[in-house]
């Protein structure tokens, strides 16, 4: 890649980064229910992390079985 063609590419990247954070485009997507935060998760992704706390080894166990 040339080096114009790297300047070009990092410039381009920069203006976007700079956009995306924008006051104007965080009003756009605060307005678009994709972009709403909820409050309370799914009931089904609790679910999920239940299973996982479940699964995972409590820590003072897994220092125990190590020799820690």
């Amino acid at each position: 890649m040339s080096h114009a063609n790297q300047n070009t590419r990092a410039a381009l990247a920069d203006e976007i980064e700079r956009l995306s954070h924008g006051s104007e485009n965080r009003r756009f997507l605060r307005a678009m229910p994709q972009f709403k935060v909820e409050l309370a998760l799914p009931e089904r992704l609790r679910d999920l992390l239940a299973q996982l706390d479940d699964a995972a080894p409590t820590p003072h166990l897994a220092a125990r079985n190590t020799g820690r």
